[in-house]
C-alpha cells in the first residue's frame, strides 16, 4: 500500500501535466469547481490542502516534477525505517524547507452538525472532505455517521445530502427531519436480486 502510494507521485510527475490529485476517499465539496482545474489555486504552486496529509494536491507539470523528486528523496533517507509513508515524507520536507511548497486547511472530515445533517457552511468552504481512518472512528463515536459503513459508501451518502441539504436553498438547521439519503445495502441489494429471481 505505502509502495502505491510513492508510485503515484511518479505517476503525476510523469503525467507532465498541471493536475490535481486526490485521495481515493477524498470527496468533492462546494469550495471546489471545475474552474480550479484551469486555473490551478497560487498560480500553480504545489499546495496541499490538509496541511501534509496529501488527500488533495495541485501543481503545475513542473512543480509536480519538482516536489515528486524531493518527496522520494526525503523517503530514501528513511529507507531503513520500519514504516515511512509518503505522508510522513511530505510532512519532513516541509520540515526541511517550509518554502518547498504551500500547506492549507481546506479540507473537512465528516461536515455533520448531527447525524445525517450537513453544516453546509463548513461544506460549502470546502474543497472536498477526506473520510480518513482516524477520523471515521471519531465521527462514529461521536454518533455523526453510522458504524459498520464502508467509507464508500458514507462519502456517496455525504455528497447526496449535501447536495440536498445545502444546494437547494436549504440550510443545517432546516432539514433534521427530510435529510434521510439512505447508505447503500449491500445486504439490501443482495436480497432483492434474490427476490427478483424467485418470483
Amino acid at each position: 500500500y505505502d509502495y502505491m502510494c510513492f508510485m503515484r507521485w511518479l505517476a503525476m510527475a510523469a503525467s507532465e501535466q498541471d493536475a490535481f490529485m486526490s485521495d481515493y476517499d477524498t470527496f468533492p465539496l462546494g469550495g471546489i469547481n471545475p474552474d480550479l482545474g484551469y486555473n490551478l489555486p497560487n498560480d500553480g504552486k504545489f499546495t496541499s490542502y490538509q496541511r501534509h496529509v496529501p488527500a488533495l494536491l495541485s501543481g503545475t507539470a513542473s512543480e509536480w516534477n519538482r516536489v515528486a523528486r524531493r518527496v522520494l528523496d526525503v523517503a530514501l533517507e528513511h529507507v531503513n525505517e520500519r514504516f515511512y509513508s509518503d505522508m510522513l515524507a511530505l510532512r519532513d520536507l516541509y520540515y526541511q524547507d517550509v518554502v518547498s511548497y504551500i500547506q492549507e486547511m481546506k479540507l473537512a472530515a465528516y461536515p455533520y452538525s448531527k447525524k445525517d445533517v450537513v453544516a453546509c457552511e463548513i461544506a460549502k468552504k470546502s474543497l472536498a472532505a477526506h473520510l480518513s481512518h482516524s477520523d471515521t472512528d471519531r465521527s462514529t463515536r461521536a454518533g455523526l455517521i453510522r458504524s459498520g459503513t464502508s467509507r464508500g459508501n458514507l462519502g456517496l451518502a455525504l455528497m447526496d445530502q449535501f447536495k440536498a441539504q445545502c444546494l437547494n436553498g436549504k440550510d443545517d438547521k432546516k432539514v433534521a427531519k427530510d435529510s434521510t439519503t439512505s447508505i447503500p445495502s449491500t445486504k439490501k441489494q443482495t436480497n432483492a436480486k434474490i427476490s427478483k429471481k424467485v418470483a
